[in-house]
């Protein structure tokens, strides 16, 4: 048996870097705390996504922005390091790279602020020529619609990935639905996967039920996964529609599961795996990431299999993640015989 290879996924967002505070509890307005860590890593929606791909064998391509400046050049070596492909990165005359700073309370939950910096200046005029030759997915982050000129990147991607008849996935993200960005996008109908988190989907859709926003929400797009945290995942298509549960974790920081979501249904997606199990290694791969923050390396097929064994072993779980097991299984024993 021989390992099957994955097509290659462009992304399309913000490449930030985060600075991560362990903080005892958020002050108030006019207060201080003081953090009990602190690390910087890579940040940015698409970025983490793009992070745990790599990590399943795939090869990512990102257009993003950083500044020129030192903070940019440790953004692009630590991409490289990662394995994501940094050949379509642009860089920023006199602008400062994306900075986050992210406030981490004991339970894990996250608070963010976020100077956007050289990620506004991401330019369509500016990606060169094949980016999304030979490409099986395109994936962009809602991020990249607050400004104009990424707005029109990010439209230019989809209009050519959709000629090209690239199937694409949008991460709405709650400030671009604030926004209206996010809304007005999905009208063009370029969505075949969307992977809006429970607060997104209640603002786009005016609904309290997640059954009557998976329905509102699949009136834009052709499937949706439905992010919901310690409560799992709604998982909608033409096909049907599915709860899935969280998987059990301690949780050391939400940083980013539900950027290694996305990264986990879109690979289960390019495997060819039904909606189901689209959700099911979605809600895998994100708990995951909530055992090690962003500055740790995301887990491959072996971690997670041997996460996923324990979860069955322990936890009563529905059909699709034992089938899951099954399909990590084959993969593993493929990439074991290659």
């Amino acid at each position: 048996m021989t390992e099957t290879v994955m097509p290659s996924v462009a992304l399309l967002g913000d490449v930030l870097l985060d600075l991560a505070l362990p903080v005892h509890e958020l002050p108030r307005s006019g207060e201080e705390a003081v953090g009990c860590g602190g690390s910087l890593a890579l940040g940015g929606s698409a970025v983490h996504t793009a992070r745990w791909l790599t990590s399943w064998g795939v090869e990512a391509r990102l257009v993003g922005c950083v500044g020129n400046d030192p903070l940019g050049e440790f953004a692009a070596g630590a991409l490289e390091r990662a394995g994501v492909t940094t050949e379509w990165l642009q860089v920023a005359e006199e602008e400062l790279t994306g900075l986050c700073c992210v406030l981490v309370e004991p339970s894990g939950e996250r608070t963010m602020f976020a100077h956007r910096g050289a990620n506004a200046r991401l330019a369509g005029e500016a990606i060169t020529e094949g980016w999304l030759e030979g490409v099986g997915w395109l994936h962009i982050s809602g991020y990249a619609l607050l400004e104009p000129k990424p707005r029109m990147a990010a439209l230019e991607a989809a209009a050519t990935a959709r000629a090209m008849r690239i199937p694409i996935s949008f991460d709405p993200g709650m400030a671009v639905v604030r926004h209206g960005c996010g809304e007005t996008w999905m009208e063009l109908g370029w969505v075949d996967v969307l992977l809006p988190n429970w607060e997104e989907a209640r603002a786009m859709t005016g609904s309290s039920k997640h059954s009557e926003a998976l329905a509102g929400l699949l009136e834009k797009a052709r499937s949706v996964l439905l992010k919901c945290g310690e409560n799992g995942c709604w998982v909608g298509s033409p096909r049907g529609c599915w709860k899935l549960p969280a998987l059990s974790v301690e949780v050391r920081d939400t940083t980013g599961a539900g950027d290694a979501f996305n990264a986990g249904a879109i690979c289960a997606r390019l495997w060819g795996e039904p909606e189901p199990l689209q959700g099911a290694m979605g809600n895998t791969l994100g708990a995951l990431c909530t055992q090690g923050g962003t500055e740790t390396a995301p887990a491959g097929p072996a971690v997670a299999l041997d996460f996923l064994d324990g979860q069955l072993r322990r936890n009563g779980l529905p059909e699709p993640y034992r089938r899951l097991e099954d399909v990590l299984r084959r993969r593993q024993g493929g990439a074991n015989a290659s």
